[in-house]
């Protein structure tokens, strides 16, 4: 189960909740691969407490992106510049069973 606290900075975090974050995005991780084969998959920790900067959330969260392509870096994979992907709802309904399935 992820954490449901609030939390905006490293400082106020307990390292207990960073762990299960961790420990959550490993496990993620792992059905990424297992499910969608990427060359690797990238694990970020974003937000920031500062208010009003662009592209930010005012908590700590953890994403976990699966990268495809040979030459994407963190720059370019953690940006909004390549577009975003499009699905439809039979496609997410696929890759959620397959990601349970994997993390199970």
């Amino acid at each position: 189960m992820a954490p449901t606290a609030h939390h905006e900075t490293f400082t106020e975090l307990p390292e207990e909740l960073w762990l299960v974050m961790t420990g959550l995005a490993h496990c993620m991780a792992r059905a990424l691969e297992k499910t969608l084969i990427p060359r690797r998959c990238y694990v970020a920790s974003l937000g920031s407490a500062e208010p009003g900067l662009p592209m930010t959330c005012a908590h700590i969260h953890v994403h976990v992106v699966p990268v495809h392509a040979t030459d994407e870096r963190p720059p370019t994979v953690l940006t909004w510049s390549n577009g975003v992907l499009v699905t439809n709802r039979e496609e997410r309904r696929r890759l959620a069973a397959e990601l349970r399935r994997h993390l199970s």
